[in-house]
């Protein structure tokens, strides 16, 4: 008469079909969530769009013309125009990076339109229709100790965005954003522009960043060239006399007489003589 229970044979024949079953599934499953994931972030990309254009309309009414160009999406969802953080509301997911191109009122969605929402970069193609692309998860740095991470762009393209980190001699980490300026190869270096506009202790911000023997430098650790950006390096961006958006602001320009205030907007770059902030350039070596 048989025990009751199952064999051993039995038992291995058993986890075998199991097994068999979780390589069919798995794959199914892990699909079903990836367009899942995808048809989410298609939905949030056109609610966004929807509430930029929105936007676009209202300050219209309110006699702001949003102009043509090309803005950052920051990474709070909202959108930077001309060095202003215009909040958007809108329902669902908010992207978290990317760019939106003003077109004559309206979003321009097949040209350099690309709203990021988690990993999935929305693009359009040439009939407006859209293109869901998984960003690349390679970490892509620059500087002699890879102390900069880019964050969106390409690397060593003038505008890309990178997140720079220093670490102080109490192992306080400080991470700044900056711009790519422009190259100096020659030197073995590069020159990036801070994103952020430092206000009220202006100057002190600028002698502490700039004088590398300074306590502040030496306090988080800060090692490089460190200046303020010029007149011509701002013009010389495009290599002609518009100037992009990420560049607008009032900030301290270094001249042949010193220093001078300036506002920076659109075309044009006016001396000012009230004060205003700092945006240092870091020349960042690559070897």
């Amino acid at each position: 008469m048989r025990k009751n229970g199952f064999t051993l044979i039995e038992l291995l024949a058993v986890i075998v079909v199991l097994a068999v079953i979780a390589l069919i599934a798995i794959p199914v499953v892990m699909d079903a969530i990836s367009n899942a994931e995808k048809g989410a972030a298609e939905r949030s990309a056109e609610n966004y769009a929807s509430a930029v254009e929105r936007l676009i309309a209202t300050e219209r009414l309110d006699g702001n013309i949003i102009q043509d160009g090309t803005y950052e999406i920051n990474s709070d969802g909202n959108l930077v125009i001309n060095g202003v953080v215009k909040v958007i509301e809108m329902s669902g997911k908010k992207p978290n990076g990317g760019t939106i191109t003003v077109s004559n009122g309206v979003i321009a969605k097949e040209s350099t339109t690309t709203i990021t929402v988690g990993n999935y970069d929305v693009t359009y193609n040439a009939e407006g229709k859209t293109v869901i692309n998984e960003k690349e998860t390679v970490v892509q740095t620059i500087g002699y100790d890879q102390s900069c991470k880019l964050i969106s762009g390409k690397l060593y393209e003038v505008g890309s965005k990178y997140t720079c980190k220093f670490i102080g001699n109490n192992e306080t980490e400080i991470e700044l954003d900056f711009y790519f300026l422009e190259d100096d190869y020659e030197f073995g270096a590069v020159n990036l522009i801070s994103a952020d506009t430092f206000g009220a202790d202006t100057m002190e911000f600028y002698e502490a960043y700039v004088y590398a023997g300074s306590d502040f430098a030496v306090e988080h650790g800060i090692i490089g060239s460190f200046s303020l950006p010029t007149y011509a390096q701002l013009y010389a961006v495009n290599k002609s006399e518009t100037i992009p958006s990420w560049l607008y602001g009032n900030y301290w320009l270094a001249s042949d007489g010193g220093v001078d205030v300036y506002s920076v907007f659109g075309d044009t770059i006016i001396v000012e003589a009230e004060s205003a902030g700092v945006r240092v350039v870091y020349n960042l070596s690559l070897v």
